[in-house]
């Protein structure tokens, strides 16, 4: 699927991030997850984890989980494990589900204004950056926006 939609053999886009994270000491191996699942779900736990001030400690978990672990993302019962051992209660996992519908929104809306992957950042409403890039060129993108 991703020769078809970049045109490039995947090993190839691959490269730098495998590089990028051994750097970090990270062992990703993206060749170990071969599915794309539908995150929408998780991106409503993550509303709800923000709320908590876990947003961050949920993310590494959801990375691990599909990076590291290549399991599905996309299942109830992998989130709600997930979820809660970083500490979500079931009330609050549970109230995730219904914000779905509002990521689905949020997710066209942002499709409808050319945003087609992640990462993608937006500074001072104006000036996007799309793609993981490397840490000068996100500086250098707020400097410019006049954050820092």
């Amino acid at each position: 699927m991703l020769k078809q939609k970049y045109g490039r053999d995947p090993e190839q886009m691959f490269a730098p991030v495998h590089q990028a994270a051994q750097i970090s000491g990270i062992p990703l191996d993206l060749r170990k997850q071969p599915m794309i699942y539908n995150t929408v779900e998780a991106h409503a736990l993550l509303q709800v984890a923000h709320e908590r001030n876990l947003q961050v400690q949920l993310t590494d978990a959801l990375f691990r989980a599909y990076f590291l672990e290549a399991r599905n993302i996309s299942q109830r019962e992998v989130l709600t494990e997930v979820a809660a051992v970083e500490g979500l209660t079931s009330v609050e996992i549970e109230s995730a589900w219904g914000r779905a519908p509002q990521v689905r929104r949020e997710a066209r809306d942002a499709s409808k204004r050319g945003i087609r992957g992640v990462p993608f950042f937006v500074f001072q409403g104006e000036l996007a950056v799309s793609g993981a890039q490397p840490v000068e060129a996100l500086r250098s993108a707020l400097r410019q926006a006049s954050v820092v």
